[in-house]
């Protein structure tokens, strides 16, 4: 029981984390070097490596 306990802590503690990363998610990418990328995605320019269903164009991503 103290596994799943420290599981479900660990897995809470990441999930903050990664809530509080939304608010600098532009540093975060610059930081990286993914930024113009990132903003590509966003801006509909290779979203369709994403949309459900199609499965052939995701592996060409």
């Amino acid at each position: 029981m103290k596994r799943l306990r420290l599981g479900a802590v660990l897995h809470f503690l990441i999930a903050i984390g990664h809530v509080g990363c939304l608010f600098a998610l532009d540093e975060a990418f610059e930081a990286y070097g993914i930024r113009e990328i990132m903003h590509q995605m966003v801006s509909g320019h290779v979203s369709w490596c994403y949309w459900p269903g199609v499965k052939e164009r995701a592996t060409m991503c």
